[in-house]
């Protein structure tokens, strides 16, 4: 027999039962259809997450940080030469080397935002007018970003001001802002110094207020320039505010011989990367770039898609159960029919390629109902998921994402598992006696 008279004979004999060749298929359905809503659950993510950071050209992004010194004690200052303070100097040497388009310190403080008589806690980030070259901040979603250094002007996140119950965040384009912030009160700051005992926060740390004009709003993201800060303010406005980052960040300032916590560098390239780094860690400082995290992040994207391909499995092996059972109830029921199959000229090998070709049918069907049911599935829960995104004030996201690999993948591995679980009834109906089979009753 040739392969294209195995394949019409193999499906002939599907279609003489075909409440019990559906029952099977939809078992492979069901595995494959799991096996691709979880696996694209994991390929989603990290679309995502890469998308999110060529959007922003975070990949140029460099955080100089001090290297970490050795404390003897908690009260123990770091031992001289041990940490290198990033001071207005230092930025300005790392400002001025081959391969950096740009670099500022990273200053970031608590502050209330007060707007249309509502409030929120938010972190503000300070930043340079020359930070709005570049994303997200040289697209706002609406209006502009800051006009100057010395601009009472602020940029927010559209997020901060849904979840203060502005639906419309476009309509505070231009409105006036309050700004709160906790400041230094040096005179307890002395006492601080001066005592043998220590005075309470609330005695330290004054609240200082400032006004500003709300110029644009951006649509957040979690990685880029803005890193954590949801509101971002120009050098003059945070010197007016006279706001600190906290206490501690203060005290500690001031036993390291002042400092920034960290510079955010933008290298000119993303080439440029790697050779900066290590100039900064020759110079001293420790380093965090997302290039470097993405590979690590690649490495756990790999474990979690297994893991949910491994889920996915489960449900494939059982249906791979059915097809077992299945067969091997077909062959003796065809024991007599076999038997004559193999008398009139059939090989057994003519036979066994018959039984796995109705197997590998019922995977392909099934492979191609699980395509369908995966992708029914994965809609359906993107639905949901972004509608409790939507109501907590967030935008909507594509979690699931099905590449042309899966698809194919899909299908392939729902064939080879069905092959497989056809080759034991293929077997045994290959071994099948004609003389027994045409007496068998």
């Amino acid at each position: 027999m040739t392969l294209r008279e195995i394949l019409r004979l193999a499906c002939g004999n599907l279609r003489r039962n075909p409440l019990r060749t559906a029952l099977t298929t939809c078992g492979v359905t069901i595995g494959i259809g799991a096996l691709v809503s979880m696996v694209s659950f994991g390929t989603g993510m990290q679309k995502n997450v890469g998308e999110a950071l060529a959007k922003l050209d975070a990949f140029a992004a460099i955080r100089v940080l001090p290297r970490p010194a050795a404390m003897t004690g908690l009260w123990d200052a770091p031992a001289r030469g041990e940490s290198k303070a990033l001071t207005d100097s230092v930025v300005s040497v790392i400002a001025s080397l081959p391969g950096v388009e740009m670099a500022y310190p990273e200053v970031v403080v608590p502050v209330r935002l007060r707007v249309g008589g509502r409030e929120r806690q938010t972190m503000a980030q300070v930043v340079p007018l020359t930070v709005g070259r570049y994303a997200p901040y040289n697209a706002m979603t609406w209006g502009r970003f800051f006009a100057a250094d010395t601009a009472q002007e602020v940029a927010c996140a559209d997020h901060v001001l849904r979840r203060m119950g502005f639906l419309h965040p476009d309509s505070l384009v231009g409105a006036s802002v309050e700004l709160v912030a906790a400041g230094l009160d040096m005179r307890a700051l002395v006492q601080l110094f001066s005592s043998s005992g220590l005075p309470k926060a609330e005695e330290v740390l004054v609240p200082k207020r400032a006004e500003a004009r709300l110029v644009g709003v951006w649509q957040h993201e979690e990685f880029g320039p803005a890193g954590t800060a949801t509101l971002v303010m120009p050098r003059g406005l945070k010197e007016r505010l006279g706001a600190i980052g906290s206490l501690f960040d203060a005290i500690g300032g001031f036993q390291a011989g002042g400092g920034y916590p960290a510079v955010y560098v933008r290298a000119a390239s993303v080439q440029m990367v790697e050779p900066l780094v290590e100039t900064f860690e020759a110079m001293g400082y420790a380093t965090f770039t997302v290039l470097n995290e993405l590979k690590e992040l690649k490495k756990g994207f790999l474990v979690f898609d297994a893991l949910l391909g491994a889920v996915g499995t489960v449900a494939l092996v059982v249906a791979a159960l059915g097809i077992v059972n299945t067969m091997v109830m077909s062959v003796l029921e065809r024991y007599k029919e076999i038997g004559i199959m193999k008398a009139v000229g059939a090989t057994s090998a003519e036979v066994k390629l018959l039984f796995v070709a109705e197997t590998a049918t019922i995977g392909f069907m099934g492979g191609l109902g699980g395509l369908i049911l995966g992708w029914a599935v994965t809609i359906v829960a993107n639905a949901v998921a972004n509608h409790f995104l939507l109501k907590q004030g967030g935008a909507a996201v594509d979690f699931f994402y099905i590449p042309w690999w899966l698809v194919a993948g899909g299908v392939g591995f729902a064939l080879a598992v069905s092959v497989v679980a056809g080759l034991f009834p293929a077997r045994r109906a290959a071994r099948v006696d004609p003389v027994q089979a045409l007496r068998y009753e």
